[in-house]
């Protein structure tokens, strides 16, 4: 070509075109392996043979066969059996430590779940917590999302999670309406607010709230005021000391993908009661029960307390699932 040049058959267009036609091609594949090593970072690759668990976890399960995953996984759900007398599952219910023993056994296989932060009653028993570094990698933000309702001072299962992570990963909240404010927590992306977590329809639990001269908020306040309100919960912990009976209709259908939750006593279903945690409000047990597997969240872990009223109070994990692993 050079020779072609010299003796001016090939004119200086033809050379000024495919030298543009070459840069452009340069420019264009780098542009695409640049996207690809991005796509690359940011996402994962889900093989057909995984697909199954990874739809209906929504992501969080990507290494478990489909096979393995309706035998093991979906057919106990479908098949177990939620409460010990299925006509009358408020049967006993009086009996709130009798209640507990013998209706609500979990029915989900959790792979890797830990009791995180220790022994007693601060640590809580939580589903395979590594895989948020993988879940959080994907996501634009590279971010995740952890709130934790009633502490009093109380880390063991805040701390527990940073050491499973290597270090902080996601955005911990602490919510207590006490002054439970630690200062040796610097740099480990916890946050306190002094706020306790009240009721957007119980107006009783509001009226005793407001009356003790505390701070209490609702589920969809509390996001509000942090600007949560499109993002996911990734972990949602909570033990309130007999809220949970006041407000769940307010987080149950939330964008929550695990609830590590402690019960206290049990309300009646015609009547108010009056109990150590407070007066409960008249409703079924079961309606809060069914709520929680209505919205797709799968029960794998209960564990009573047996160091406070005999039973009465439960330890109860569920994993959010898509609606379809019941059906």
């Amino acid at each position: 070509m050079k020779q072609q040049l010299l003796s001016g058959s090939v004119s200086w267009k033809t050379v000024i075109f495919w030298t543009l036609v070459t840069n452009l091609w340069t420019a264009l594949f780098c542009r695409m392996h640049r996207a690809l090593e991005e796509s690359t970072d940011l996402t994962t690759t889900v093989i057909p043979e995984y697909s199954l668990a990874y739809d209906q976890s929504f992501g969080f399960f990507d290494d478990i066969p489909n096979e393995k995953w309706q035998r093991l996984y979906q057919n106990r759900a479908r098949q177990a059996r939620h409460y010990r007398v299925l006509e009358d599952p408020l049967q006993g219910i009086k009996f709130p430590a009798q209640w507990n023993f013998f209706n609500g056994d979990p029915y989900f296989v959790c792979p890797h779940k830990r009791k995180i932060g220790g022994l007693g009653g601060g640590p809580k028993w939580t589903c395979d917590a590594e895989r948020l570094v993988r879940i959080a990698r994907e996501r634009p933000d590279a971010s995740c999302l952890v709130y934790s309702i009633g502490s009093r001072g109380n880390y063991l299962w805040e701390l527990g999670l940073i050491e499973l992570w290597g270090g902080p990963l996601c955005e911990i909240h602490v919510f207590d309406f006490g002054d439970f404010q630690r200062n040796d927590t610097e740099g480990w992306n916890i946050h306190y607010h002094q706020w306790g977590l009240g009721s957007s329809y119980s107006s009783k639990y509001r009226k005793r709230a407001i009356a003790r001269g505390q701070t209490f908020l609702s589920f969809q306040e509390i996001r509000r005021r942090l600007g949560h309100e499109e993002r996911t919960i990734d972990l949602f912990k909570i033990d309130c000391e007999g809220c949970e009976w006041h407000n769940y209709k307010d987080w149950v259908s939330a964008d929550i993908r695990q609830i590590m939750i402690e019960t206290h006593d049990l309300p009646l279903p015609h009547t108010e009661k009056d109990t150590p945690f407070g007066i409960f409000p008249a409703m079924k047990v079961t309606d809060f029960f069914d709520a929680l597997k209505d919205n797709g969240f799968a029960l794998f872990s209960k564990e009573v307390n047996s160091q406070r009223g005999f039973g009465r109070s439960v330890e109860w994990s569920f994993l959010k699932l898509r609606r379809d692993f019941f059906a």
